[in-house]
């Protein structure tokens, strides 16, 4: 069996976005905290922008 990518909901993305940018988290705890990489905040937040 392949690799099964994960999908995220607009809502969680833009929970995770909001932390980053207004919430004061930074890029290790965001990365930590929800398993996500560096790239795929960076797109979040390029696409919240």
């Amino acid at each position: 069996m392949g690799n099964i990518r994960k999908t995220y909901s607009k809502e969680y993305k833009l929970d995770v976005v909001k932390k980053y940018l207004y919430e004061g988290w930074t890029k290790r705890e965001i990365m930590d905290q929800f398993r996500i990489s560096s790239s795929m905040l960076h797109r979040w937040v390029t696409v919240f922008k």
